[in-house]
């Protein structure tokens, strides 16, 4: 299995009870993390999907959040599916954007600010469909490659990629989702995890606010399928 490929969404449009859920991603994650890696002889990590390998010393992460949104797919989309706007992750929107943001190719940057000096943080759009039913794909990764950033503690981040999935299911007002990220880090740089389950719960809660929420919610969590020293 392939980073961002653990899950194809297919299943979901079977799926209409929590247990048969929560048994078909446990199921992928038992098979996942019982399966060895070789991985001297794999390829740098970058926004290719695939097995690959982070910098010496650096530590190789592979994780899934999921959750189900109880609203159509079509409704998730107009908040979620913008490349150019993430105010719905709890963050600002980029400064700065190239591109068209429905295209394979647009970029978008944030500057930060940390002790040790200024930088600026460009992610480009790998992935992007979008279908009738208003189930969607994108994913992202730095350009043109990732920076190493060193945060105070000791912390380093040394790249990150992610595809996202949203799949309307057979009930009209649930849409589940999933968001895939590989990543290298020294220590813990961002809790993905928290910023991927946080960023889900606030679309829910933004459809709530525009009365577009009228079915149920599946709670985000997290699958940590693969952490490795490389």
């Amino acid at each position: 299995m392939q980073p961002g490929e653990h899950l194809t969404f297919k299943p979901f449009k079977q799926l209409a009870m929590l247990p048969i859920f929560l048994f078909v991603f446990l199921a992928f994650s038992a098979l996942t993390l019982g399966t060895p890696l070789s991985h001297r002889k794999l390829p740098p990590c970058s926004a290719t999907s695939g097995p690959c390998k982070c910098p010496p010393g650096v530590t190789f992460k592979n994780l899934t959040s999921y959750s189900v949104i109880g609203a159509p797919a079509a409704e998730v989309e107009k908040i979620m599916n913008h490349y150019f706007e993430s105010e719905w992750l709890g963050g600002p929107n980029p400064y700065e954007t190239t591109g068209k943001e429905t295209a394979v190719g647009a970029t978008r940057s944030y500057n930060f600010t940390l002790p040790d000096g200024y930088f600026i943080f460009t992610e480009v759009q790998t992935v992007y469909s979008k279908y009738a039913d208003g189930s969607f794909v994108f994913g992202f990764g730095q350009a043109p490659e990732p920076r190493v950033i060193k945060l105070p503690g000791g912390a380093e981040f040394h790249g990150e990629w992610a595809v996202v999935r949203a799949q309307q299911t057979v009930l009209p007002n649930e849409t589940a989702i999933s968001w895939n990220n590989w990543r290298c880090d020294v220590g813990t740089p961002y809790d993905a995890a928290a910023g991927h389950e946080g960023g889900m719960a606030n679309v829910s809660s933004i459809l709530q606010s525009l009365g577009k929420h009228t079915g149920t919610d599946i709670k985000p969590f997290t699958v940590v399928y693969t952490i490795r020293d490389d």
